[in-house]
This record gives C-alpha cells, structure tokens and sequence, in this order.
C-alpha cells in the first residue's frame, strides 16, 4: 500500500523542480505562461513554512520571519505527520491547491485539473466570441440610478467606479469585448449627468450616491405607479363603453343575438 512517505519521496522532487521563484504573475500574457509550485507546512502553531528542497529524506524548510522566509532547518520524514501540507499550483491563471498528497498524486496522474482548465478555456473562449458579436446596451439613467442603489444594499459598497458598474451590468467579459472603451466612455458620460443632477457624487475617484438617489427613485415610482393606475382606468373605460354601445345594439335590435335556449314549450 502506498503511503504518504512514499508519495513524497516520488513527488517532492518532481513538484520542487518546477518551484515558484519571486514574484508569481497573475495576470496578462506573463500570468498565462506561469506553471509552477509551492509546498507548505502548517504546524498549527506559527506561520506557514515553505518547502525548499527534499535530500536524502531531508525535507528543507524556510520560516517565515519579519515578512520574509528565511531561518532555513530541515525536518526528517518521519516526522511529516506531525504537519499539515498544502500544495499550490499557480497554473496559467489558475490556482490549484491541494491539502492532501494523495488527492495531489490522484490529479497528478490523471492530469485531471489540467484537462478540466482545458476544456473550461475552450468553452469559455467560445462563450466570449459570442459575447463579443452582442452590442452592450446602455441603461437609461434611471435605470442605472436603480442598479447603483442595488449594488449598495447588495455588497455594502459605498462607493464605486465605472469598472464595478461595467461588471454588474456585462459580466467580466465585457474587458475584452471590441467596444469596450467605448461603452465605458458612455457610461461614464452618464455617471456625471447623474452627478450634476444631483444623485451621485465624486468621491475618492468613484463615484458615492447621495440622499437624492432614494428620493429620485421613489418619486420615478410613483410616477409609473400613477401612470400605470391611468392606462388600466383608460382601459376599463373603453371596455365598459364597448360594452354598453354593444348593449344598445342588442336592445335596438340592430344586432340579433340567436337563441342559445328556448324556454317555450311546445
């Protein structure tokens, strides 16, 4: 039987040959190339410990101390129990963490993440193509006046900038759509109108709602309230006139209506 000893003699040195040195990009064409690891160990009593190298059944550690790893020692195999491991796998723009070395050697083997990022990537390239082929529709003011205060009451964020309105109205796909900059340009346009009327202000630069923006809201309410009370009154009138012109006919006996029932006897 496999043991956890075992998968680490096998695996360690594999992991550390593609060890993570400096900073790890995370984003842009750099990000999409990283491939690489890190190992650490929680002793549940301090910070984490990075794994630095594996010898002779020497497992070489780094301490974190004063924000850095440094005060380098070695723990003996054996001992690996004791501990806590954690495996992370920086992978494109992926990252893959495993706390068990038997999960780890099961998704190493089988390439398991790596084929599933595949086939993620593949479907989210054709989901973006078609993203792209959409216009990106611009709210009216109101509209987004509404969305604001929803973000508001949804994720307690006072304030916000062009890219968080830009994500809740688009998703994150809308950075790579053809014309992003120029919807940003148009939102924003229509950010300042809402400034200048009053329901927005600049603030750190972002933008905060003001006392305004409820008001704005619940008189615009109101208003469709009123309006939709008037269409269905204007509605119901029209009915009730058809329906007495309709009457009048009847009685007149301009319209004939056939006996459904006759009720006379023979």
């Amino acid at each position: 039987m496999i043991n956890k000893k075992s998968l680490i003699r096998w695996l360690f040195p594999k992991i550390l040959s593609k060890g993570c040195t400096g900073s790890i990009p995370r984003s842009g064409s750099k990000g999409e190339k990283v491939n690489c690891y890190s190992i650490f160990i929680n002793d549940n009593n301090g910070p984490f410990i990075l794994v630095d190298n594996f010898k002779d059944d020497k497992i070489f550690i780094l301490k974190w101390v004063d924000h850095q790893f440094q005060d380098k020692y070695s723990l003996d195999i054996s001992d690996i129990d004791k501990y806590e491991l954690e495996i992370h796998h920086y992978y494109g723009l992926y990252n893959l963490y495993y706390t068990n070395i038997l999960n780890y050697a099961f998704r190493y083997i089988t390439k398991f993440d790596c084929i599933k990022i595949f086939f993620f990537k593949r479907i989210n390239s054709v989901t973006q193509f078609f993203f792209n082929k959409k216009k990106l529709i611009t709210k009216k003011r109101l509209e987004l006046l509404h969305i604001i205060v929803d973000i508001r009451l949804d994720t307690g964020q006072r304030v916000f900038n062009i890219t968080d309105l830009m994500t809740r109205l688009y998703s994150l796909r809308w950075a790579i759509h053809p014309s992003a900059d120029d919807q940003m340009n148009r939102l924003e346009y229509y950010l300042e109108s809402l400034v200048s009327s009053g329901e927005l202000k600049n603030e750190n630069l972002g933008y905060a709602l003001t006392g305004k923006a409820i008001s704005t809201l619940e008189q615009y309410e109101e208003e469709e309230r009123r309006h939709r009370a008037t269409v269905n009154l204007q509605r119901l009138l029209v009915l009730l006139t058809f329906i007495i012109i309709l009457v009048g006919l009847i009685q007149a006996d301009v319209i004939k209506i056939p006996s459904i029932i006759d009720f006379t006897s023979d």
